[in-house]
């Protein structure tokens, strides 16, 4: 805020962040592809694990001829055993950006 009003300013490019609700299904479903997992605690341990050891995980989205190929933390999770026995899930993560410390060739005279 400035003293004429609200200012929007450009400033660099933020983090992507996405969400979703879904199922995690205990059986198997006719959508599934072949040879998928239809044990949700399977996929719970990968998205919990991940989020208490802190440890990014890649989020690779596949459409027509556009990838995008992500490194992500978990942001929250939450889960309950759904009426057919499926695991209904809400997850939200964050882009996760790796840095490297950039050796300094000069040194500053002060």
């Amino acid at each position: 805020d400035t003293f004429s009003g609200p200012v929007r300013l450009i400033g660099n490019k933020g983090l992507k962040r996405l969400s979703w609700s879904s199922i995690f299904p205990n059986r198997y479903l006719p959508f599934m592809r072949p040879g998928s997992v239809f044990v949700a605690k399977e996929y719970l341990a990968f998205f919990e694990a991940a989020w208490e050891r802190k440890i990014p995980f890649r989020v690779i989205i596949l459409y027509k001829n556009h990838k995008t190929n992500i490194a992500c933390t978990v942001d929250s999770l939450s889960w309950h055993v759904d009426k057919a026995g499926d695991v209904a899930y809400s997850i939200s993560i964050t882009e996760f950006k790796f840095v490297q410390a950039q050796k300094m060739d000069k040194r500053l005279d002060l």
